[in-house]
């Protein structure tokens, strides 16, 4: 869409946060009010000016219904003041975009959902809403992209932020593991507000359509990293959730030692146990997988890393999948130095898990060859339909500046050992209109003869030294957070 003439969205801010006593004052400029546009030939400019203008309108218009019944207009502001920044920066779809949901705020019987607390002004208990995004364009295997941003960052946040939350510049919304509950859809992710994997938490949200959350737990996390003294005092990521009766049951990546050099081990997994999903039990390191973690000699599966697990529960076994990793060779070098599986341990009790094997149980197939620069997989998700284990992984790639998840494809397996391909490329970098440098974390759920995908991306390239990454996020020229996508069963 063209750019429009730039609204003095300012004058529209004032409006919305006029005492009642204004009622009735036209404070929406009119565009012969706003900067004169660029000259343009193209007859759709005006069309789409005065489109924005009555959208405004309709804004204005709503939020006098909202005074009038004594709701605070502040969460409104919260959405539109960005958006004269984004006409003046010719970006007019995505100015548009923030109006859009504004006019879903204020409409009669839109969604509404609780304003993000801790933000300055704004009560806890003050509507805002998200409007629906549109379906984007087939991808493999009939997958389809919900709209062009993510539905979680720091542009599209869940409602019941914490004042730590709302007021930190960077928000990288990572690792959704999602399951059907009454009355809609649970999330647990983890989020990082430090940059690197420093004290990253895990926090539950709950959401009736996937699209808009809502923070569970007063906005606090519901897992964080231990003392220094334990196993996982570095950070906690990667959570996968699963229901047994009235137990949930989470497993997750830990960093113990951000150095390896100075002995020790980094990424480890650890399980935690809780009767609602909000208040975990932690039960300690899965020490019979992680042990092989950081002992390099003869070269082990698992020396490098095993994290990042998905976990289902079939006929009393829990069968856990996780990202295992050692040299491609003995030496640890080569243009593809590591190489990254799949591999399966089970268990009767959750905590106690006997490894399948000495390797992993899914290794890169022909459609990914390390001769053209494919490392493995990572970050599985998994579930059992009732006929087969359905396992869904990120894929590694050596790129220009170093390594990256740029797909996410699917596999099969009766037995839960040995895989069959199904779809490959269901959820890539190339063409994503947000995620453009990494696609990883999927977690898919099934309802109603379609699948649902959450994933976690980014457009953040590391090559790009001395940026301003906090205002890039603020901007939205940086996105990274959690999408979604759909296909049919």
């Amino acid at each position: 869409m063209p750019a429009p003439a730039r609204l003095s969205i300012v004058l529209l801010i004032f409006s919305l946060l006029a005492p009642s006593a204004c009622h009735g004052k036209r404070y929406a400029p009119s565009l012969a009010q706003a900067a004169p546009a660029q000259r343009t030939s193209n007859a759709a400019r005006p069309a789409a000016r005065s489109d924005l203008q009555a959208k405004i309108e309709r804004v204005r218009q709503g939020v006098q219904e909202w005074k009038a019944k004594g709701q605070d207009p502040k969460p409104i502001f919260l959405l539109m003041k960005d958006v004269e920044t984004l006409l003046k920066q010719g970006r007019a779809e995505e100015a548009n975009r923030r109006v859009d949901r504004a006019l879903a705020m204020v409409a009669p019987g839109g969604a509404a959902a609780t304003a993000p607390s801790g933000a300055a002004g704004v009560p806890r208990s003050a509507p805002v809403a998200r409007a629906t995004p549109a379906i984007g364009k087939v991808g493999a295997g009939g997958w389809r992209l919900v709209g062009d941003t993510p539905v979680l960052d720091l542009l599209s946040p869940p409602t019941g932020l914490s004042g730590s939350i709302a007021r930190a510049p960077l928000q990288n919304w990572n690792d959704p593991s999602v399951l059907r509950e009454a009355g809609g859809y649970s999330m647990w992710a983890s989020l990082g507000m430090q940059g690197g994997g420093r004290n990253v938490s895990i926090y539950k949200l709950t959401s009736s359509d996937g699209i808009q959350w809502q923070l569970a737990n007063r906005g606090e996390p519901v897992l964080r990293p231990g003392s220094r003294s334990e196993f996982d005092w570095y950070g906690v990521e990667t959570p996968a959730v699963i229901r047994v009766g009235s137990t949930y049951h989470m497993y997750y990546t830990a960093y113990h030692n951000p150095d390896p050099r100075r002995g020790g081990h980094e990424y480890t997994m650890g399980h935690a146990t809780s009767p609602d999903g909000i208040r975990w039990t932690k039960q300690g390191e899965l020490r019979s997988l992680t042990d092989v973690v950081g002992k390099r000699s003869h070269n082990p599966w698992g020396w490098l890393a095993r994290a990042e697990p998905a976990v289902t529960y079939y006929k009393g076994t829990f069968y856990l999948y996780f990202s295992d990793a050692h040299c491609r060779h003995s030496d640890c070098k080569g243009s593809s130095p590591a190489v990254r599986g799949i591999s399966l341990a089970t268990s009767t009790d959750g905590q106690d898990f006997v490894q399948v094997g000495n390797t992993p149980v899914l290794l890169q197939t022909a459609s990914y060859p390390s001769s053209e620069g494919w490392d493995g997989y990572s970050t599985p998700w998994v579930y059992h339909d009732g006929t087969w284990f359905q396992l869904y992984v990120d894929v590694f790639r050596k790129v220009d500046w170093g390594y990256a998840q740029t797909r996410i494809a699917h596999y099969r397996s009766r037995d839960g050992n040995h895989f069959e391909e199904v779809q490959t490329d269901i959820v890539r970098v190339e063409g994503n209109p947000w995620a453009t440098m990494s696609v990883r974390a999927p977690t898919v759920v099934e309802v109603n003869g379609e699948r649902k995908m959450w994933y976690a991306g980014d457009n953040f390239d590391p090559r790009h030294k001395g940026r301003d990454i906090a205002a890039d996020l603020r901007s939205g020229k940086l996105r990274m957070g959690i999408g979604m996508a759909v296909a049919p069963r």
